[in-house]
């Protein structure tokens, strides 16, 4: 069973209500579900929200990031890619 935009909206309300954000702050907001397409994740249901201006968040927690929440994680670093060193040994 495939969660509606609806539902995917009430989520993010509930989140942000839960981090200590309130519900006002995502009225006007957007919920979308878009399926992949192509490649090998064709298929693959991605849920997006939307502010009032059109700007596409990939989670609630952007969302939150947005709103400057102080409960919300902080982004992830990304991982520097380290090249193999080969020994002469």
């Amino acid at each position: 069973v495939g969660a509606t935009s609806a539902s995917k909206l009430a989520a993010l309300v509930r989140y942000i209500v839960q981090i200590g954000g309130d519900a006002e702050l995502v009225a006007g907001w957007e919920a979308r579900i878009e399926v992949r397409k192509a490649g090998n994740t064709a298929g693959i249901a991605d849920a997006y929200w939307f502010s009032p201006t059109g700007k596409r968040f990939r989670s609630k927690v952007e969302v939150a990031r947005h709103f400057e929440l102080a409960s919300a994680p902080p982004p992830k670093e990304k991982k520097a890619k380290v090249a193999a060193v080969v020994g002469d040994g």
